[in-house]
Formats: C-alpha cells, structure tokens, sequence
C-alpha cells in the first residue's frame, strides 16, 4: 500500500493494449528477478532469434476509467466480452487508412511542428534529456520524449476545430462500440446502453465537443448532451489519478479554445 502504483480506488486507469513479460531466456524475470531460462542463455554476441523467447507471456487490456464498484467492473468486463463476441460474429472488419487521432499518435511530433513550431519541439526535447539523465542515474543520454508528453502537447497546439473533430471520431467509435457490444449481452440491457459507459470518454473529448456545437441529431452531439444532464453523476464514477496527489497530465495543459 506504500507503492506509488497501488491504487486501491481505480481499475484499468490507462488506455492501452499491452504485451507484458515477453522475455528472452536469460533476462530477469519482471516479478522475482530470477534469470529465465538460465541453461538456455545465448552467447551475447548471437543474433536474436523466435528460439530465445522464454515461454511466458500475458497480454493486457487497460482501457477503461472506473472506480471500484462490483457493478461498474462488472459491466467495464463485460463490454469487452461481448464486444470479442460481436467481431467474433462479424469478422470481416474494413479498416481505414488513417484516423485524425492519428494527430496525436504517430504524428505527434509532425502536428507540433505545424501548430507549434521547431521551438516547441526543442523545448520538449531540452526537457525529455534533463528529465533520462535524471531517471538513470546519469546513464542516458538522450533527448527522447515520451509518447504520453508527445500526445499531450500535440493536443495542446492543435486548433480547437481540430481537437472537437477528434473528439468526435472518438465518442462515434465508443459509442458505436457499446451498441455493438450491447446486441450481444444477454442481461437485456437497457434502451441506453451508454448509460453504464458514459463516464469512460475523457473530460477533455468532451470539452473539446462543446467548441463544435453539433446539432441534437448528431450522435456526439447527442452523447455530448446526455453527459452534461448528468456530469455530476457521472464525473463521480471516474478514478482519481493518483492516491499521491500527482496532478494528471492533463491538468497542466493551458488549451486555448
């Protein structure tokens, strides 16, 4: 309980897939440190190879905000469940070739060059090399920023027509999400099946709503509605960031609207 990452109020706080303990023999295991596989440590200098791979591995799923209710994890897992069921049932899924999320991902670094500048960029940089050199004991010596301060300034310079679009996309496809998920739970769920999901979009999507004003009979624009009818209600489901009192990244964000 003296850790920093126990966080007893909170499940599935990130918004992630992640492939954990993918180890090679020879490394240390994540949990006791012991060496995996020891009698199968290749020679240093041997090229990396699907042979080297110790035999454990787990994939994790961290997507949603939620407080630690029976009912809210419960639903939280099942979304998931019945979300696998209804690809499993429609498997043929057309993908696109890119998403405006796309901004804030594997483009970050492009879109605060755009919005922001070369200035921006340097000043990220400045930051991220004091900040490793702090991290390793002054062993690394690099200017690579995280994914998470690329995404956050990203989001920051961007025009706020721009954020609101990206909002947009993303409660469209959430939403799209649940109803898909919904016709394939058995509890006969209710007539809004967002009700019990509402509260897992991000404050600032729904911000970043409110700049486009969307007509009622636009989905998000309906979602966006709903949510503000009850933000008390529902900001109450959703996790603090830290037991530690660590400010979320995204409160130190100055958006200009």
């Amino acid at each position: 309980p003296d850790d920093d990452g126990y966080r007893p109020e909170q499940i599935m706080r990130y918004s992630e897939c992640n492939l954990a303990r993918l180890q090679i023999a020879g490394e240390l295991h994540v949990k006791d440190f012991a060496v995996l596989g020891p009698e199968r440590v290749p020679d240093a200098r041997a090229p990396l190879e699907l042979s080297m791979l110790a035999p454990e591995a787990s994939f994790e799923l961290r997507r949603h905000m939620s407080r630690t209710s029976a009912r809210d994890y419960v639903d939280a897992v099942l979304f998931e469940v019945h979300c696998m069921r209804y690809l499993a049932g429609h498997p043929h899924v057309k993908p696109v070739r890119s998403l405006l999320q796309d901004q804030l991902h594997g483009s970050a670094e492009a879109t605060i060059r755009k919005h922001g500048g070369e200035r921006a960029l340097a000043r990220l940089r400045k930051r991220a090399r004091a900040a490793n050199l702090a991290a390793s004991k002054g062993r690394l010596k690099s200017d690579f920023i995280e994914p998470e301060t690329l995404f956050f300034e990203a989001w920051r310079v961007l025009p706020a027509k721009q954020r609101g679009a990206i909002a947009r996309e993303v409660v469209h496809a959430f939403a799209e999400m649940v109803d898909q998920s919904a016709s394939f739970d058995p509890r006969k769920p209710k007539r809004d099946p967002m009700e019990a999901h509402r509260h897992r979009v991000h404050p600032l999507l729904w911000e970043a709503l409110e700049t486009l004003r969307l007509p009622a009979r636009d989905l998000a624009g309906r979602e966006l509605a709903l949510w503000k009818a009850k933000r008390a209600e529902y900001s109450a489901r959703r996790p603090n960031f830290s037991q530690t009192g660590t400010a979320p990244p995204w409160q130190k964000l100055r958006v200009p609207r």
